[in-house]
């Protein structure tokens, strides 16, 4: 593997798996967030270490005098002088360390054992980063190409995920208000309804920001010969979910910040609506009536009067903006 050297390593960093360089990066190449490699020994074969940049602060730079005045470039005040302009600058460089890339793992290996002083450090070329960063290659089957890594060119680095990496678990996208994670879910949902993969979808959307998938089922990218994706959305005056079908799992769910004493009575409470209405078709009403008759110290009563219990008033009112405050569920339509 061939690559371009850019400095030299001073020694270890802040933490035990940092270290810094010192380089003059004339060309500045050396940005944050680059990546660069290291060699080193790990049981008897020498393997590029692999780490990001994760700092950079100038050790030497024009003096202050040189640049008195804006209209003099410092590099001709250096020339006048007979400064060496070849190295004006130096900077060090801080560098977190990800590992040597593990063939079985299919991860990075830390080797815990940081760089020694003077070895050189070099730029990772496009080919080694394509093949260590990205889980499964561009437009295979079970792959989800997300974009290509900021610090190359467009198209050098190509970043592509293990579809099943994310959708046999989980996936949680975390950055700051802005940085695009509501863009970033668009386009693994986009690459799931891509041919090579025919995913099914089922998409959760208070905010209404995916409607824009629905234009997919007519570009041609997303589709072959035999496969085309169709896209169905359903807003909430199109759903209906009776409240006699709801489970005591799912008013646990539904209503907030249940005390234990509320979570009992809500218990009895459903037990009573089943045994009283059989068939499960009970209201609203009806079911905030069984949370009356369940009330400790309930006499059998039906008035409003019981809600004056503190337990008992809570957990209709919680049931009132839950589910009665709702277009989606309703006493009667399913």
């Amino acid at each position: 593997m061939e690559s371009i050297c850019v400095g030299t390593v001073k020694g270890p960093g802040e933490t035990p798996h940092e270290f810094t360089f010192i380089a003059p990066d004339p060309e500045r190449r050396v940005k944050h967030g680059e990546f660069v490699y290291y060699t080193a020994t790990v049981d008897g074969q020498e393997r590029p270490i692999l780490g990001r940049v994760t700092g950079r602060q100038p050790v030497k730079l024009f003096p202050d005098a040189f640049m008195a005045d804006p209209a003099v470039p410092p590099d001709a005040v250096a020339a006048l002088l007979g400064y060496d302009s070849d190295a004006r600058e130096l900077f060090e460089v801080t560098v977190t360390v990800l590992g040597y890339y593990n063939e079985v793992l299919h991860d990075f290996t830390n080797p815990r054992v940081p760089p020694q002083g003077g070895a050189p450090v070099f730029i990772a070329e496009d080919a080694f980063l394509a093949q260590v960063l990205s889980r499964a290659r561009k437009g295979e089957q079970g792959s989800a190409y997300i974009g290509d890594l900021l610090s190359r060119g467009p198209g050098a680095v190509p970043v592509a995920l293990n579809v099943r990496g994310f959708t046999s678990t989980h996936l949680a996208i975390i950055a700051s208000t802005g940085s695009g994670k509501s863009y970033l879910a668009g386009v693994l949902l986009e690459e799931l309804l891509m041919p090579y993969n025919r995913a099914a979808v089922l998409i959760i959307d208070p905010h209404g920001e995916y409607d824009t998938l629905q234009q997919v089922q007519n570009l041609e990218r997303f589709q072959d010969d035999e496969y085309k994706p169709k896209v169905r959305i359903f807003r909430p005056d199109d759903l209906r979910v009776q409240i006699g079908s709801l489970t005591l799992g799912d008013l646990r769910y539904l209503l907030p910040n249940l005390s234990e004493k509320m979570h009992y009575q809500l218990t009895r409470a459903y037990n009573f609506a089943q045994r009283e209405w059989k068939d499960g078709k009970y209201t609203l009403k009806q079911l905030e009536y069984a949370v009356r008759q369940v009330a400790e110290g309930s006499a059998g009563g039906d008035g409003e009067e019981m809600e004056d219990d503190p337990t008992t008033g809570a957990l209709i009112w919680r049931l009132r903006s839950a589910l009665g405050n709702s277009r989606i569920f309703h006493d009667f339509e399913n």
